[in-house]
């Protein structure tokens, strides 16, 4: 292990000349183009947000983008991939912090997870005029500290910090906030999530029979418009009573649609509507899991549900008040988290040859997964710029 360290150790400094893994031929990389007849389709203010905001623009095309990584990054052992890893996807909750939203989490060759993030950190690089490659190497420090001793904690981020000193913690705002984004729906729609609801109660309080059924009454039922790479989906609003009849203990639930990319070749667990496949991520990479998770059918099609939580704040590259210095601590953090997460569970009894696979794939193939990282960027920041205006 000392030896692999010391090998990953010298990638990280930049100390490798290989531009490329030893055997690997060079592979062309397709435009990631959103095309002139799905554009003119889109909502007027989602197409201003892609043609603004090229991360956001890489975000909205990620299935696309994982049929792009399956031909030139779908190397390295088997894990627990996040699936969809980027910078903005680092939350910080009244529950906690990481790296959040498992949507897209499979199972799968670990570059894949590698690979999408190191490129997220070249168009946040491009965007703020960071350094991206010293914040990839930031990022390898701490998934291989992780991976070589799991007791490795992070740092909290001063980015974290200052988030949580300026929580709310007031219920009341969280509700006020939701009942602004309900859109309605039909009786006939509405009857079918409610009937959900009671199988997702029913197996709720087989785990937690502390809970009252009466606490998950529906009060209010909606779709809402949130997110950026979802929002082709149907995704629900639920309020329930919450704990009292008083509505200032509402619960507010929501019921995720369980996507499926037939594109992820290189994923066949992510072709399967499989709502515990977002589960068990959950459990195994989150530092902190939602509460109370679940899964039901509506309509033929699976959801995961969970309960939002009072205070919640997405890092966001346009946030001028994150510098670069911030985003290398939460890099860190986020290369710990996966360390920590990728090999957690998978290969019991043997995890630590597992995690000793990984010291090693990053340790020999660390250098060709940063170039991958920038032909995928290459092929994202083209199809972007090409957006009509």
């Amino acid at each position: 292990m000392k030896r692999l360290l010391a090998t990953v150790l010298l990638v990280v400094a930049g100390c490798s000349g290989a531009a490329a893994a030893p055997g690997r031929p060079p592979s062309e990389v397709e435009q990631l183009s959103l095309p002139a007849v799905e554009q003119r389709q889109l909502d007027a203010d989602l197409l201003l947000e892609l043609r603004r905001d090229p991360h956001h623009y890489f975000r909205y095309l990620a299935g696309e983008f994982v049929s792009r990584e399956c031909h030139v990054a779908s190397r390295g052992p088997l894990v627990n991939l996040h699936g969809d890893a980027h910078v903005e996807q680092y939350l910080v909750t009244s529950l906690g912090r990481g790296l959040g939203d498992f949507d897209e989490a499979t199972t799968g060759p670990v570059e894949i997870d590698l690979v999408r993030l190191a490129t997220s950190l070249r168009i946040a690089g491009r965007m703020r005029s960071w350094d991206a490659r010293a914040l990839w190497n930031r990022f390898l420090e701490g998934y291989v500290a992780a991976l070589s001793d799991p007791s490795t904690r992070a740092p909290e981020p001063s980015f974290v910090a200052r988030t949580r000193s300026g929580f709310h913690r007031d219920h009341a705002r969280l509700l006020a906030w939701c009942d602004t984004l309900f859109e309605p729906i039909g009786d006939d729609e509405q009857a079918r999530v409610e009937v959900a609801l009671t199988r997702y109660v029913d197996s709720l309080l087989e785990r937690r029979p502390d809970l009252e059924r009466e606490s998950f009454t529906i009060v209010r039922v909606g779709r809402h418009g949130l997110g950026v790479g979802s929002r082709h989906l149907t995704n629900y609003l639920i309020r329930a009573r919450g704990p009292t009849d008083a509505p200032e203990d509402d619960l507010i639930l929501e019921a995720k649609a369980v996507s499926t990319n037939p594109d992820a070749t290189c994923l066949p667990t992510a072709n399967r509507a499989d709502p515990l496949r977002i589960l068990v991520a959950d459990a195994r990479l989150a530092y902190a899991p939602y509460q109370d998770v679940g899964a039901v059918d509506i309509d033929g099609q699976p959801y995961w549900i969970h309960e939002w939580v009072d205070d919640y704040v997405e890092v966001e590259l346009e946030d001028d008040t994150l510098d670069e210095t911030q985003m290398s601590e939460l890099i860190y953090d986020m290369g710990v988290q996966l360390g920590l997460g990728h090999p957690r569970g998978i290969s019991e009894p043997y995890g630590a040859e597992l995690r000793r696979e990984l010291v090693s794939f990053v340790g020999n193939e660390g250098e060709s997964t940063w170039a991958t990282s920038g032909q995928l960027f290459r092929a994202t920041w083209a199809g972007w710029r090409e957006l009509e205006w």
